[in-house]
């Protein structure tokens, strides 16, 4: 069965959810500061390794671009309002 690239699982998107959050307290969001919002909001607890796989599904997706100044820097490009 194919899935189409914009279909966005559960867990990515409880990722977008930190997103948001954290984009509308400090602009740009890195995945350590989506690790402890996951760890924080929702008792969520993943290896960084899974969190980055997240993040590039999301960005190969199209729903956030990304930036790399020593550590990823994550953008997001769909506001809440038109997911």
């Amino acid at each position: 069965m194919n899935r189409r690239t914009t279909e966005i699982s559960q867990c990515e998107l409880t990722v977008m959810k930190c997103i948001w959050d954290l984009k509308a307290e400090t602009g740009e969001v890195t995945c350590a500061q989506v690790m402890e919002k996951l760890k924080e909001d929702y008792g969520l607890t993943y290896k960084d390794t899974t969190v980055y796989t997240f993040l590039k599904n999301l960005i190969n997706k199209g729903f956030v671009s990304s930036e790399k100044k020593g550590h990823l820097f994550v953008r997001k490009k769909i506001t809440e309002q038109i997911f």
